[in-house]
């Protein structure tokens, strides 16, 4: 179910960027990245399959990063809920 709800949360964001509903700093630099890479595929006389491994290559690397901060996140909440970290110091410790 945990995956269903960042799907479901990833897809609304994307969505309500392209609607105009939110603004999303990240869909603009994914639009300004492909549009940069489609100039250089314009212009480039070589093999263009390479163009479609790095476009999925680059798709890999943001979505697995959009689910790997979820990850980040739940982990940082516990921390939050459960660890008292306000006063340590890991050199005052190292000095005891």
């Amino acid at each position: 179910m945990e995956k269903e709800r960042k799907n479901l949360l990833l897809t609304f964001i994307e969505l309500a960027t392209e609607e105009g509903i939110l603004k999303d700093d990240i869909l603009e630099h994914k639009k300004k990245l492909f549009n940069l890479m489609n100039d250089v595929e314009a212009n480039y006389v070589g093999d263009k399959r390479i163009f479609v491994q790095l476009e999925r290559a680059i798709i890999d690397v943001i979505e697995l990063t959009q689910h790997k901060y979820f990850d980040y996140g739940k982990i940082g909440n516990t921390i939050d809920e459960e660890y008292q970290l306000s006063n340590y110091d890991p050199f005052k410790r190292v000095a005891e």
